[in-house]
């Protein structure tokens, strides 16, 4: 190996004057799509976990290592053979002179990274935090519920024990009241605990994940799709892991364990909760609701409505160079019937899967088959390649039936749902240039069975391009972004489809002033066309200014923006509160102005808080605007958060 050059090493502490929070956001923007923004939360989250506990480098599994999703298959195993190779890592920017790492790769790691060595000292003293966050927001609304919403949310550690809980009210809400009559409108709590020298490994309590294979049976948390990530792919599954964001829907609630039997894992499952549901009066399901939203009369009438119990169990041998699994699952809704692909009345659903990875020097390969009750089935298979020192190669092909059926499965689509779907990715990245890293892929799908009396299927194409500079102090990044779709028209009292087109450019510069400022620039322009509109462009441009100090910090963001199409639409990531990821979506035309702070009261004892501001110069448009309102009217939002560590 070669010698490490000190100079390079000297500057590694000008990379801590960034806010680790920003480099945390934008590794959540490069993996989730701004499209799924109800994943941002989750895989921010997760990353702040990781960013609070640390990754002993010296000391880490490989498991350990996968769940930084920034790092891909080829850089793990790098990192485990140079590891090998060294006495002790003293320094992540040791990773310069290895294949595949460049200043950012390394720049990242250095936040979720601790260089110690030895056996942690398992903790027998509870540590934690507890955190209180209200959010107050202006609209139209006049319900009888709460003026603002509320979340308070904990969690602990005792030794070998986790827990954790959340509850929340959104605006508008009940609170002890109607439907709501035992405080909250959600709640979730989770206990797991640790049994490391036993066959019996984990056993977990209340709400949790399952994240198994390639996603085509069971996975309710986030997966990986089309990002500028391109040749990230291949999903990273966990197993079971607890439970803990507000979302209400995608989690099971129950009991699961975890074991291993000599080079087999074992993993079994049992969950019941309510879910909400509209059910006729024979008792058939009508429409399944998943936005977590209880206001309306309508609401709150399918609030908890059935009665949902699931269970299952997936057995993977796991070898050094490939592993392969078999999972099996079963729905079964205990109050209610509902209509399946093959228009019978049933109550339950099963699906069954078979998975494997497998890695053959610069080359792994990843691939799952579902198949449901009815015989319906979903596949997909993943290459990636290590093709050079500083390229690497994905393809991925998928194929799913047009009437598979598995609530709870989340893979690589470009539908929201595993169904009706066939397309073949291809993603390449290219690193041979120093702090240079070129992106790109191209997705080409279509859906078999459209339905509207179509005798022809839908088909759609996908491109992107990014590159991005980066050193110890800026970073440049810029990305283009074709989309074409077929899209369905009504025309003389039938229904016709013709494509549309939509491209999406973006540039961001960022740039560390000194140790205290950080500043920002990001601009981007969107244009869409179809056979009835023409020539549609969206703008936005925005300005960050932040200062970071050691007991606050103040970030401010100046936007303008000029959409007045809802196809060209444009989304943007903020600053927010710990633990709140938060997008927004720039329609319509005007400016938005925030504030987002931290301060350290004492020492296990902080304040945050996001005032921001939305003003339109026109507020007499009439459209199908995102959240409902047939005019623009301005927007103020005040977010506080109070956090107590012990």
């Amino acid at each position: 190996m070669k010698t490490i050059n000190l100079f390079v090493l000297m500057f590694v502490p000008v990379v801590l004057y960034a806010q680790s929070d920003d480099i945390i956001r934008t590794i959540t923007e490069d993996i989730v799509s701004g499209e799924n923004r109800d994943r941002y939360e989750e895989v921010y989250n997760d990353l702040i976990e990781i960013y609070n506990s640390k990754i002993r480098i010296n000391d880490c599994t490989k498991e350990q290592l996968q769940k930084l999703l920034f790092l891909n298959d080829f850089q793990i195993e790098i990192i485990l053979e140079y590891r090998n190779s060294v006495d002790k890592i003293y320094s992540v920017f040791e990773f310069i002179y290895l294949i595949g790492f460049d200043i950012s790769d390394c720049k990242r790691l250095s936040y979720f990274i601790d260089l110690s060595s030895g056996k942690n000292k398992r903790r027998f003293f509870a540590h934690g935090n507890l955190i209180l966050s209200m959010l107050f927001r202006n609209n139209n609304s006049n319900t009888g519920g709460l003026p603002f919403s509320i979340k308070i949310k904990g969690k602990s550690d005792i030794g070998r024990l986790k827990t954790g809980f959340l509850a929340e009210n959104d605006k508008g809400e009940p609170f002890f009241s109607s439907c709501n009559g035992r405080g909250f409108d959600f709640y979730s709590a989770y206990l797991s605990v640790d049994l490391d020298n036993t066959i019996l490994k984990k056993i977990y309590l209340g709400d949790y994940h399952l994240t198994f294979g390639n996603g085509l049976n069971m996975w309710t948390s986030y997966t990986l799709s089309k990002t500028s990530e391109t040749v990230t792919v291949i999903p990273r599954s966990y197993g079971i892991k607890s439970y803990s964001s507000s979302g209400e829907n995608r989690f099971l609630r129950g009991v699961a364990l975890s074991g291993d039997f000599a080079k087999f894992k074992v993993d079994m499952f049992l969950s019941y909760k309510d879910i909400d549901a509209s059910v006729d009066s024979t008792g058939l399901i009508k429409t399944v609701y998943n936005d977590g939203i209880h206001i309306s009369d309508l609401q709150i009438d399918a609030k908890d409505a059935v009665e949902e119990m699931i269970c299952g169990a997936n057995i993977m041998l796991s070898e050094k160079w490939y592993s392969v699994g078999v999972l099996t699952s079963s729905l079964l809704y205990m109050n209610a019937d509902y209509i399946d692909t093959e228009r019978s009345r049933t109550d339950r659903k099963t699906v069954s899967s078979i998975y494997g990875k497998a890695y053959l020097k610069s080359i792994s390969f990843s691939g799952e088959f579902a198949i449901d009750k009815n015989s319906e089935y979903a596949y997909n298979i993943i290459t990636r390649a290590n093709m050079f020192d500083g390229i690497i190669l994905a393809a991925l092909f998928r194929d799913y039936t047009d009437s598979y059926e598995s609530i709870y499965s989340s893979s690589f689509s470009e539908g929201s749902d595993i169904v009706n779907e066939r397309g073949f990715y291809m993603g390449a990245e290219i690193s041979t240039i120093k702090n240079v890293k070129i992106g790109a892929y191209y997705d080409i799908f279509m859906f078999k069975n459209p339905g509207y009396n179509f005798n022809t299927s839908l088909t759609g194409d996908e491109f992107l391009l990014s590159g991005r500079y980066e050193n110890l102090k800026s970073e440049y990044r810029v990305q283009y972004r074709f989309n074409r779709k077929d899209k369905r028209f009504e025309h003389n009292s039938r229904f016709v489809h013709k494509p549309y087109d939509k491209h999406t450019f973006t540039f961001r510069y960022r740039n560390i002033i000194n140790r205290y400022f950080t500043n920002t620039l990001s601009c981007g322009l969107s244009s869409y066309s179809d056979i009835l509109l023409t020539n549609n462009i969206g703008f936005y441009m925005y300005n960050d200014l932040s200062y970071k100090h050691d007991k606050f910090r103040l970030s401010l963001r100046l936007a303008i923006f000029d959409v007045n199409e809802w196809n060209t639409r444009l989304y943007a990531y903020e600053a927010a509160p710990l633990y709140n990821f938060s997008t927004n979506v720039y329609y319509g035309e005007g400016t938005r102005i925030y504030l987002n702070g931290w301060l350290l009261l004492m020492d296990n004892l902080d304040f945050w808080f996001k005032f921001a501001s939305t003003s339109y110069f026109y507020k007499d448009l009439s459209s199908d605007i995102a959240n409902g309102d047939k005019e623009f009217n301005d927007k103020f939002d005040v977010r506080l958060q109070l956090r107590y560590r012990f």
